[in-house]
């Protein structure tokens, strides 16, 4: 996503989009992610978490 940004406050949001509106240019985030479904996301969080736990686990 080339023209994304990722803010901590309504205001960085606002001062974010109103940039990219003044460039013209078509925000590309809904292509970027048109092949994350809720599957595909809940089978990626639960991968991380499994590797998580794994790193977690204590030594037997």
């Amino acid at each position: 996503m080339s023209n994304a940004a990722v803010t901590s406050d309504d205001a960085a949001l606002r001062t974010h989009l109103a940039a990219l509106l003044e460039t013209g240019e078509s925000a590309d985030g809904r292509t970027t992610f048109t092949d994350y479904t809720v599957e595909t996301m809940g089978s990626r969080l639960r991968t991380v978490y499994e590797q998580c736990l794994r790193e977690t686990e204590p030594a037997q």
